[in-house]
């Protein structure tokens, strides 16, 4: 019984001792510092993951603004499409035949 005694008498001097409170607190401090430092770290994830979203979205645009500009500098080189606009935005036409001159 000796030994049961001693370990309950000096677990009341722990406690009487305010060792418990002290741990407690340097726990929370310790707690506190390592939720602190890791919060930061989730804040520039999450603001990171966001500034990625957003870089693929203007990619995406970017691309689709090229494949258009492809799409028009291949019309472009068309020959019937550069005829088209030579009449339509310019009203140019083709001289007149010289055999319909003859007939006139």
């Amino acid at each position: 019984m000796g030994a049961t005694s001693n370990k309950s008498s000096r677990f009341r001097e722990i406690l009487d001792n305010r060792t418990v409170p002290v741990l407690l607190v340097i726990a929370l401090l310790i707690a506190g510092f390592l939720g602190w430092v890791y919060w930061k770290r989730f804040q520039k994830i999450f603001s990171l993951q966001a500034e990625i979203a957003q870089l693929k979205e203007e990619r995406d645009d970017i691309r689709q603004d090229i494949s258009e500009l492809l799409n028009k500098r291949n019309k472009r080189n068309d020959l019937d499409y550069i005829e088209k606009l030579a009449r339509e935005e310019l009203g140019l036409t083709y001289p007149p035949d010289e055999e319909t001159e003859e007939d006139g």
